[in-house]
């Protein structure tokens, strides 16, 4: 769980929230932001080495390059003609070299900017502010598609266990691991178990994820698709301007007791903690 805001922690300025809005992105630096959470996961870029070598320090990782990135280097010839043999060639490298539990296969980021360059346009021709709604479902910027993808490519089905969560490891501000670890101890105070932080995980481990009776999400797109594969159910955290001070916290658990099944366990240790 990287923590992704030292530049607007120690500079006042937080680039890649000007770039979400703003700029004509690819989707590789979202990609990577996941991916990198992954343990023991290599990454192979399938585009020109003038990619893989801008990528390897991008916006969201200023603070930690990815300095093992792969690139296939991919030539005139190899666009015209395929570069099958040449990607083959690099996979059987990386898997020999670095012994890798997942390897990821990204593709060039030329059609994301043609569409980006398409998503900027209509912002602009919006007339009307739309209001955030917790009901929308974004397109991605690369982060989301990487969860998509372990959905639908890694994730195997499970017999559910109980009182039992998965949540989402990105994107909880300032000091966000320790948020988490906040909320663990409080949800082991009432009986629930975390199966997993996704995606800051082993491959094992998101295999299993589908264990989980409910995840705890920031994004919602990928947690629908893990409700329409393995029918797990969320609660999103839109915005966690709703859950703030104590009525907001003891709100925020007092929903996903609702959710388990255990909203007497989970009065009682309100009751514990609002006296403590």
């Amino acid at each position: 769980m990287n923590q992704y805001y030292q530049d607007n922690m120690l500079f006042g300025m937080n680039p890649s929230s000007y770039l979400h809005r703003y700029a004509v992105n690819g989707k590789v630096s979202g990609n990577l932001a996941c991916i990198s959470e992954i343990k023991n996961a290599a990454v192979v870029l399938y585009s020109p080495r003038g990619c893989g070598f801008h990528y390897r320090c991008h916006v969201r990782s200023g603070q930690s390059p990815v300095y093992d990135l792969e690139c296939a280097d991919l030539r005139n010839n190899d666009v015209i003609f395929g570069g099958e043999q040449k990607l083959t060639a690099l996979l059987q490298k990386v898997e020999r070299e670095q012994k890798p539990e997942i390897i990821f296969l990204l593709p060039s980021v030329v059609s994301d900017i043609i569409n980006g360059r398409k998503v900027l346009r209509e912002k602009a021709c919006q007339k009307q502010k739309q209001k955030f709604s917790s009901s929308a479902v974004y397109p991605g910027c690369g982060y989301v598609e990487v969860m998509d993808a372990l959905v639908e490519q890694v994730m195997e089905p499970q017999s559910v266990e109980p009182l039992s969560v998965n949540i989402e490891a990105f994107v909880w501000g300032y000091n966000g691991e320790n948020k988490l670890q906040g909320m663990s101890e409080m949800l082991q105070k009432i009986g629930i178990t975390v199966n997993a932080y996704l995606p800051a995980a082993d491959l094992h481990t998101i295999k299993r994820a589908p264990r989980a009776a409910l995840n705890i999400v920031r994004r919602k797109k990928w947690a629908l698709a893990m409700e329409q594969h393995f029918g797990t159910p969320f609660l999103h955290v839109a915005d966690m301007q709703e859950w703030h001070g104590i009525e907001g916290i003891s709100d925020l658990y007092r929903q996903i007791g609702k959710m388990l099944g255990c909203e007497n366990a989970v009065e009682h240790v309100l009751q514990e903690e609002y006296e403590r």
